[in-house]
């Protein structure tokens, strides 16, 4: 079953830049404690591995579970509103 819009669906919605601490530094040092270094690698290579396939999904054409074919504008539109949703990086200076 190929359910990649409900794919998009999920990454869209649940990407965000806090989501778990994950930019906090103490977690990703060798002193880290309870394998927290490997649970949050594995979540991250599993996020880039769905990301991978809603862009291999958009390029070959590949239909949904409900047949409507993804294209390379929806993947487009995807990776532009989920970088919106999920944000950037800013430098404020105040003087």
């Amino acid at each position: 079953e190929n359910c990649v819009y409900e794919l998009m669906y999920q990454l869209r919605s649940r990407m965000y830049r806090s989501q778990f601490a994950i930019g906090r530094p103490e977690l990703y040092n060798k002193n880290a404690l309870c394998g927290t270094k490997h649970v949050l690698e594995e979540y991250l290579e599993a996020t880039v591995e769905a990301i991978r396939h809603v862009k291999d999904a958009g390029l070959r054409g590949l239909p949904s579970n409900d047949g409507i074919v993804l294209n390379v504008r929806d993947v487009l539109a995807f990776f532009n509103e989920t970088r919106h949703a999920y944000g950037r990086t800013a430098l404020h200076l105040s003087g």
